[in-house]
């Protein structure tokens, strides 16, 4: 498999800055979705690090002597940099040598808490792939983390990407191996959209039936209760010494490989379904799900995003499933036992909470404590206009970031606060306020008030350190960071909201399944189905009434208003006329 498909993803935080989708982490081909590890490196240097470019410590206005300064020392920066404190650094341990907070140590350490390898299903995905993990160059250090042994060089391992090496092209030339391509790629696509047999598509029969053994091994990854990705932070060389990347650096290597194993599992359901066998169909949907809320465990808003994706993949061969299938009122008795019984939907405010809020704080430090590594490193002079005039030349070594860390953590109380409000509306709206706030910061940044005060806290640097402690240059360095690196967290949060309302759809979905293997048809109204199917009529989590519901000739239209909060008659962004209603339709198209 080439390394286009093998590689997996790095955070990027300016992914909430940059798209409008809904799914901002999953467009169309994985190829246009996940950045490699030179184009994660130059997010983060314009991210990052765009302050410390504009500092030219030689030439800064505000020197001491115009005799260059000796560099401080670890214990220095430990008493001098910043204060680690509750509003500073959220979390107070492990401290390293230079005085900083190791939050990818403290994440892992969090995120492993009490877990036994067997018990992580991070390892059984291990297992399943062998040979063919993603990031390969960091698999013995993976390993470590995870308490395993590294796989066999040979077996019979997970191979997620269609088409692959294993087809036959021999004989034709370039032209036809390129509709041959296209054509096994259009089948794939086709495969999820409904039921298969194998004569149908037989390469793509091959494939599934060659995967049996390592997709049996992601049924059991399912089945367990915790997911633990150790937090990979590559090592650079500078000066002939190792420089850890900061957070944002995080790896992430399975993102990408679990949406394609979420692919291959409904495939697979449709190949099931085609031949009749609802048991085989129903037991992929839901690894496929189990999958999907384990993935969401890990402490990021990434993974998070494709554990709802992963959701999402099942949540529509679901209701192909239900288009199609007839299962018996025990089999749909059964599996509503099941559905309930998996674990909840992950927060995207613990995400930001958690690893968004400690990658601020982290990158911080890192320009606290190795500004001129960090500069050296980066190596890149992005234009900062506005923001460059505020932050000219300062000497960063004189400078205490504990007002900065101070801001950050503000920012993100403020940010988790308003994700958890109880209401869509009330939530929408104060994220909207927030994200408004944001884009003020650098007019706020250069108001003549605050430019004055940063002037004179500079001019008495050399007078006495202290005064930038929560002064003006400190709170002003917090700000920027902010207004750079703090996710634009309505599309996140929507996304949430959106899956969390599918799930409650088809619920009752499954519960009018139960209904017509029991009466033979469906009923006129929803409320028809309580107490025996429903213990009440579902909601609508953005209009706080109940979800709208249409019996037809052959089926029924079930669908939430969606964000406008509007009666768009079932209609999605994808029609003539859009609407942004989530729908289930069962039977004919027409007679919805």
């Amino acid at each position: 498999m080439c390394r286009s498909h093998q590689a997996g993803t790095h955070r990027s935080v300016l992914i909430w800055k940059t798209t409008t989708s809904v799914d901002p982490v999953c467009p169309k081909r994985d190829n246009d979705r996940y950045t490699n590890r030179q184009k994660m490196k130059m997010n983060y240097k314009n991210i990052l690090m765009a302050i410390l470019t504009s500092v030219s410590v030689t030439g800064s206005s505000f020197s001491h002597s115009e005799e260059p300064e000796a560099p401080a020392t670890a214990q220095d920066r430990k008493i001098t940099r910043f204060k680690i404190a509750p509003d500073t650094t959220f979390v107070l341990s492990p401290v390293s040598d230079d005085g900083t907070i190791d939050y990818a140590d403290a994440i892992n350490k969090k995120m492993r808490a009490d877990l036994k390898p067997e018990d992580n299903a991070v390892v059984w995905i291990m297992r399943a792939l062998g040979r063919n993990i993603p990031d390969d160059e960091f698999a013995p250090r993976m390993f470590t983390e995870l308490g395993m042994q590294p796989p066999a060089e040979l077996g019979d391992y997970l191979k997620p990407s269609f088409p692959n090496d294993d087809v036959d092209v021999s004989g034709l030339n370039r032209n036809q191996q390129a509709e041959l391509l296209d054509k096994l790629m259009e089948q794939y696509a086709s495969s999820q959209e409904g039921p298969w047999k194998r004569e149908q598509f037989p390469e793509l029969a091959t494939w599934i039936e060659s995967n049996k053994v390592p997709l049996d091994l992601i049924h059991f990854a399912g089945l367990r209760d915790r997911y633990f990705m150790p937090i990979i932070l590559e090592q650079d060389e500078l000066d002939d010494q190792s420089f850890a990347l900061p957070l944002v650096a995080d790896i992430l290597p399975l993102c990408q490989v679990n949406r394609a194993i979420a692919r291959m599992l409904c495939c697979r359901a449709m190949l099931s379904l085609g031949s009749g066998n609802h048991g085989a169909a129903w037991k992929d949907l839901m690894t496929c799900r189990r999958l999907g809320r384990l993935v969401s465990q890990g402490p990021s808003i990434i993974e998070a995003l494709v554990g709802i994706a992963i959701e999402q993949t099942a949540n529509e061969a679901t209701t192909v499933f239900l288009n199609h299938g007839q299962p018996s009122i025990a089999e749909l008795q059964i599996w509503r036992t099941e559905m309930a019984q998996l674990p909840p939907i992950a927060k995207i405010s613990d995400k930001v909470n958690l690893m968004e809020r400690c990658t601020i704080l982290d990158a911080i430090q890192t320009m606290a404590i190795q500004e001129e590594q960090a500069v050296e490193l980066l190596g890149v002079d992005p234009d900062l206009g506005a923001v460059a005039r505020v932050v000219q030349a300062l000497p960063l070594q004189s400078i205490e970031w504990t007002g900065a860390l101070r801001v950050a953590n503000n920012w993100y109380d403020r940010l988790v606060t308003a994700m958890n409000l109880p209401l869509y509306s009330d939530r929408s709206t104060a994220i909207a306020k927030i994200e408004l706030d944001l884009q003020t910061i650098s007019q706020r940044i250069m108001s003549a008030e605050n430019v004055a005060q940063i002037e004179q806290d500079a001019q008495n640097l050399g007078k006495d350190l202290s005064v930038v402690d929560g002064g003006a240059i400190s709170r002003t360095l917090g700000e920027i960071s902010i207004s750079l690196m703090l996710p634009k967290t309505s599309s996140a949060r929507l996304a949430e909201d959106r899956i969390r309302q599918q799930m409650v759809l088809v619920d009752a979905a499954l519960a009018l399944a139960e209904y017509h293997a029991s009466e033979g048809d469906y009923p006129e109204q929803l409320s028809e189905l309580k107490p025996a199917y429903l213990k009440r009529v579902p909601g609508d989590l953005f209009t706080g009434k109940p979800v709208l519901y249409r019996s037809t000739d052959d089926g029924y239209l079930l669908y939430s208003a969606g964000p406008n909060r509007k009666d768009d008659a079932g209609r999605t962004m994808s029609v003539a006329k859009p609407g942004d209603d989530l729908p289930i339709r069962i039977g004919s198209p027409s007679s919805n």
